[in-house]
């Protein structure tokens, strides 16, 4: 579920780019595009259960009181139209909940980078005792099951398999376990077994 979560999160960040040439270049256009956005932002974190869903859901609504007229004015915006100064600060809005999406995001790899090291530390000990053969097999996710299910659990490794069984869900290992058997995939030839590649930091990936 949490890289599911990022995979959205930099989605509605790809989408906030647009949504910012959008005040640009339309800014009579903005407010409509940035109720959009905030919606779909919002729909995402209610999907996912995100803490932040009601922060999107408050942001959403003050952009809802603008785009009714409902408009703050100050003495050094005077001679702004209405609407563009509406659009102004609906743009506000959309910046604090962009930072919001990337201080979460920024959380969730500082958590992944703890799992992904700890995973490494395991496959590395475990495939010098018994090698996986590569290039993995179809249907992937079947090998992968199988192959993490192979690897040898020695006194050496048992507490950071107890953890990495612990701290993330079956899919979430899967994914981080694919994602090192792919990194190594592609910097050995086709034929060889996943210990004739020292499985380092350096060579999973993680930096």
């Amino acid at each position: 579920m949490i890289f599911l979560t990022r995979e959205l999160l930099l989605t509605r960040l790809d989408d906030f780019e647009q949504l910012v040439e959008t005040f640009k270049q339309r800014p009579l256009e903005f407010i409509p595009a940035c109720t959009v956005w905030l919606t779909n932002l919002e729909q995402d974190l209610g999907r996912l259960r995100h803490p932040q869903k009601s922060m999107a859901s408050v942001a959403r609504g003050r952009v809802a009181v603008l785009q009714q007229g409902h408009v703050e004015f100050e003495r050094n915006s005077l001679k702004q139209s209405r609407r563009k100064l509406a659009a102004a600060q609906a743009m506000q809005i959309a910046a604090e909940s962009e930072q919001v999406i990337r201080d979460a995001i920024l959380e969730i790899d500082r958590r992944t980078a703890l799992w992904r090291e700890k995973m490494v530390q395991f496959v590395a000990v475990a495939t010098a005792r018994a090698p996986l053969p590569l290039p993995a097999t179809e249907p992937r996710d079947k090998w992968l099951y199988q192959a993490w299910q192979s690897l040898q659990v020695s006194a050496e490794t048992i507490n950071m398999f107890n953890y990495l069984n612990t701290a993330l869900s079956a899919a979430e290992r899967r994914h981080l376990f694919d994602e090192i058997v792919r990194n190594v995939e592609s910097q050995v030839p086709a034929g060889a077994q996943l210990n004739d590649l020292q499985l380092t930091h350096e060579g999973s990936g993680v930096h």
